[in-house]
């Protein structure tokens, strides 16, 4: 019967720990803005990116 318990317990420890880190990955990404990327989020960046030019061989 310990076992169930500690392993309920681990269960919704784990998942609260996967939402809450869920959450600020996505603040992180998507509202927090970034001074390397120009005060732009990561998300923005990714998303202004251009392809690198290839030079002609």
């Amino acid at each position: 019967m310990e076992t169930i318990r500690r392993l309920e317990k681990w269960r919704t420890w784990s998942l609260s720990a996967k939402i809450g880190i869920g959450k600020w990955l996505a603040y992180y990404n998507a509202e927090r803005p970034h001074s390397t990327h120009g005060i732009l989020t990561p998300d923005e960046a990714c998303a202004n990116k251009t392809e690198p030019m290839r030079s002609a061989a």
